[in-house]
């Protein structure tokens, strides 16, 4: 709910919103300018709907300081560069709009998050995005400026301000962009199997720093691979190429990860149970081509899978996963359909804690409050 002041057309003083994460299909890993927050690769991604940051934004009145709130814990503004970089840049485009001297203008931001922060679910693309776009609608500011906001805090923060496909550009010099590269996909579902729910022991933007100074992999990829590849996924996403879009997928979270471990030190932030659950989606599909897995820097799988597949998959993964009975119950899809047999998968326990089967493709909304239902 956007709540304006009654002197004035422009100034509101709160909104609301909510805002998806996004897995990138074609991974972003390491910039080429980290004060303009511009990245070595171009980057493709689909938002995950139903894992989301609600953030309500307050300015005006009583507020007289920065202040961030995210799952009932404050953030020390004087250490959290990444939140002052957003609100400078907010700032600073209103003060180009109006001509008004916006420097003593505060923002108070809380969030709540259906998911664990840090854990290599993209959730600072969600919380980033969140507060790009609800400045932006507090202030109408244009979908560049919003996605322009976002990347200040977080670069793929700009991918899950718009819905679709979408597809950030590395671009040139100081210039970036991002778009929409193609409609929602209305079978296509992402199913998440956490395995940790932990903080990363290092996190992706340290880890990129490290491989961009290492690593001669990453040179190869961002000079030799990514551009094929975008092209190649973009084509499979509008033709409705699953087996080509899937391979693709997996692919390039193979890569991320191998340029990961080709840095000194060596990045790993798959686990045990992030193999094992490769495993059986590789056997899946030794049939047909029907599931394709996505690891972020973090070891909760991503499972990109057209909906008529999803109770096969739920099924067998809860099996050779060795899902609690507890879990099993709370997957209504894999109810009445038989675990496929894997060959040469033996059963083991992932520990995973939860699951969850989501639409993807959303884009960020005005909610009424923070207790406003589901994503």
């Amino acid at each position: 709910m956007v709540i304006s002041t009654p002197d004035s057309a422009e100034f509101r003083k709160e909104v609301v919103v909510s805002a998806p994460i996004n897995i990138a299909l074609i991974k972003y890993w390491g910039k080429r300018d980290e004060l303009r927050m511009l990245p070595l690769n171009d980057s493709v991604s689909l938002t995950v709907d139903s894992l989301c940051a609600k953030t309500r934004i307050r300015v005006g009145g009583s507020v007289e300081a920065d202040s961030v709130r995210i799952n009932g814990v404050d953030y020390d503004m004087t250490s959290q560069k990444r939140f002052w970089k957003c609100f400078a840049e907010a700032r600073k485009i209103r003060s180009e709009r109006s001509g008004e001297d916006t420097t003593e203008e505060c923002f108070e931001v809380v969030s709540k998050t259906n998911f664990p922060v840090a854990a290599g679910l993209a959730s600072s693309a969600a919380g980033f995005a969140a507060i790009a776009y609800a400045l932006g609608k507090l202030y109408d500011f244009s979908e560049e400026e919003v996605a322009r906001l976002a990347r200040m805090g977080s670069g793929s923060a700009c991918r899950s301000v718009f819905d679709g496909l979408v597809h950030w550009k590395a671009g040139e010099g100081e210039e970036t962009s991002v778009e929409k590269a193609a409609e929602n996909w209305p079978e296509l579902r992402a199913i998440i199997l956490v395995t940790s729910e932990k903080e990363k022991a290092v996190g992706s933007s340290v880890g990129m720093r490290l491989t961009v100074q290492t690593s001669e992999l990453l040179k190869y990829r961002v000079s030799h691979v990514v551009p094929e590849r975008v092209k190649g996924l973009v084509e499979a996403y509008k033709n409705r190429d699953f087996p080509k879009l899937g391979e693709i997928i997996m692919a390039d979270s193979n890569q991320l990860h191998a340029v990961c471990l080709d840095t000194r030190p060596p990045l790993r932030y798959m686990n045990d149970s992030s193999w094992h659950i490769v495993s059986i989606v590789e056997a899946f599909n030794s049939t047909s081509f029907r599931a394709a897995y996505s690891f972020d820097a973090g070891s909760n799988a991503c499972i990109f899978i057209q909906d008529k597949d999803v109770g096969a998959f739920l099924a067998t993964v809860a099996k050779y996963a060795q899902f609690s009975e507890d879990l099993k119950s709370s997957l209504p899809e894999a109810g009445s359909v038989e675990a496929q047999h894997l060959l040469n998968v033996e059963p083991k326990d992932c520990s995973i804690t939860s699951v969850i089967v989501s639409t993807v493709g959303r884009g960020p909304t005005v909610i009424d409050n923070l207790d406003a239902g589901d994503c």
